[in-house]
């Protein structure tokens, strides 16, 4: 499958020719917002910005939920203001500020199909105690590859995919080749857990008369574990790391009914911390759903140090050399460890996909001539009938002759600067931060937003050289070539780490699809703490 990633020219075409509705594909978040703001006389640069805050709904607020509504509202004056409608949440200044990092590799670029979102100048600011508003947020058209260009990206079928789950006694731990991904030792991340570091993982098992009931089930409970607000939560980008793709696996039970099983995992401390109360909830949230479905049961189970479970993963195009592969998976496991009751075995789970292409097009007249088709359809119920054909109109987007910093590896950058005299101490990370998340930033990096308690801790931790590229690449367990940089967000006092992944998302190997529970080392650091930083501080 090949697809790319289209922007707004396509999409005001369409709106400006009478469409009501649009089904646009594969289509930038952002610019599904953007669009019409454009259209509409809207200067670039706020509706980019605002587009990427609405696209992920009420995450942007505090607390922040991407299940949640969020309205955006555009003023004449050149500010966008939002307006949380649920109650128990408000947008503020910093909320803004700090979700404008979200899923970027970089805290004040970020990169369209037309240009480049730059905000660097950008005055986030409180209406009143539930709104707040940003300006001055500009889009920048800067040469090549802007304008124009095209993300493309296409997937290849591996093959079919055998999984099974094998919960074994902890005894036999040792006896588990290093390389296997079992829960309560390197389920989420390849390295093993060190102590007092913990691994959990979340094994969600779902049954029902039919298999969409059970996967329905099976996701939907999974899905609740992942987002669950709760008091001292950290990893804001969500608290469990699934190793498929699609996150669940099918099959048919001795009983007769349909299952459906997602593992997951997390090393998130506060998480781990709070988990009986946040199952509690979870279950009590479900339990209006769990009474429409039909024959319909769950479980969810913990797998740590005392109760571990080796997930194996065999992909193979042929399917009688697939099924004799993970067959001597399973033996290899079974003959050093004796499998406990509620192992799964060969199990048939989704085709195996990886990502084959994920490539940027320059060539404007392929862009203009070839890409994003349009067709026009007078649709009257199940009835649609064809009406006419387009091609997207181009125009030029955004400003030109702009002085700043475009460089994403130059622009609030983190020096590397070690300080002169011996710290007076330290604080834990995890102390003086109100958020650490980590998340993908496309298929093939991994950023992590570190947002402070206050400016005295932001300014603290930036004195104390533990965030330059050396520093976090020992604390990563990386080599500093992968750290693609570390920056200063001063618009909400937080630092923004940026590496290559170690894989590309959803690989085989993988164990952390979207990449959002990689931050545990990140929340187990200690920064020093030096009497400069606190004179410094002291003075502002």
């Amino acid at each position: 499958m090949l697809v790319g990633q289209m922007g707004v020219h396509p999409l005001i075409t369409a709106l400006k020719s009478g469409a009501r509705f649009i089904i646009a594909g594969r289509a930038c978040d952002s610019a599904l917002f953007a669009a019409d703001m454009i259209r509409r006389g809207v200067p670039p640069g706020l509706a980019y910005h605002a587009g990427h805050i609405l696209e992920s709904g009420a995450l942007a607020c505090d607390p922040g939920s991407p299940s949640d509504c969020l309205v955006g509202e555009i003023y004449d004056d050149g500010t966008a203001i939002f307006v949380p409608p649920n109650p128990a949440r408000r947008c503020t200044a910093h909320s803004l500020a700090a979700h404008s990092l979200y899923q970027q590799s970089h805290p004040q670029l970020q990169f369209y199909p037309e240009g480049v979102l730059a905000t660097e100048q950008t005055q986030y600011f409180s209406r009143d105690s539930r709104s707040a508003g940003i300006r001055n947020s500009r889009f920048i058209r800067a040469g090549k590859p802007w304008p124009w260009s095209v993300k493309l990206e296409a997937s290849v079928r591996l093959g079919a995919r055998k999984v099974s789950l094998i919960y074994i006694d902890p005894a036999d731990l040792s006896k588990i080749p290093a390389g296997a991904l079992v829960y309560g030792r390197n389920g989420v991340q390849v390295a093993p857990v060190v102590a007092p570091q913990r691994e959990v993982g979340i094994i969600v098992e779902a049954a029902a008369g039919t298999a969409e009931a059970a996967n329905q089930l099976a996701k939907l409970i999974a899905h609740r574990l992942a987002h669950h607000g709760f008091p001292g939560r950290k990893a804001a980008a969500g608290n469990i790391a699934y190793p498929l793709s699609p996150e669940f696996v099918s099959f048919r039970r001795e009983d007769g009914l349909f299952g459906a099983l997602v593992p997951g995992g997390t090393r998130d401390p506060a998480f781990i911390e709070n988990y009986s109360k946040i199952k509690a909830a979870v279950i009590k949230s479900i339990s209006q759903e769990i009474s429409t479905l039909v024959d319909a049961d769950f479980s969810i189970t913990e797998a740590d140090g005392s109760n571990p479970a080796v997930l194996l993963r065999t992909v193979d195009r042929d399917r009688a050399r697939l099924a004799n592969r993970h067959q001597q998976e399973i033996d290899g496991i079974i003959q050093v460890a004796v499998p406990k009751a509620g192992s799964r075995l060969n199990l048939d789970a989704p085709d195996a996909y990886a990502w084959s292409l994920y490539h940027l097009v320059e060539d404007e007249e392929v862009i203009r001539n070839q890409t994003f088709p349009i067709t026009y359809y007078r649709a009257n119920g199940p009835d649609w009938i064809e009406e006419g054909s387009d091609r997207p109109r181009y125009f030029d987007i955004g400003e030109v002759g702009y002085r700043g910093d475009l460089d994403e590896r130059t622009l609030s950058l983190i020096a590397d600067h070690p300080p002169c005299e011996e710290a007076i101490g330290s604080h834990r990370l995890r102390d003086i931060a109100a958020v650490i998340r980590s998340k993908d930033a496309g298929v093939n990096r991994i950023t992590f937003d570190v947002i402070f308690t206050s400016g005295e801790n932001y300014e603290a931790a930036l004195y104390s050289n533990a965030f330059s590229k050396d520093s976090i690449a020992k604390i990563l367990s990386i080599t500093p070539d992968r750290v693609i940089g570390t920056f200063f967000v001063d618009a909400c006092n937080a630092i923004k780490i940026s590496i290559d992944r170690p894989n590309i998302s959803a690989s085989l190997d993988e164990r952390d699809v979207f990449g959002t529970q990689q931050q545990a080392a990140l929340e187990c650091m200690d920064v020093p703490i030096y009497a400069a930083a606190l004179a410094q501080v002291s003075s502002l």
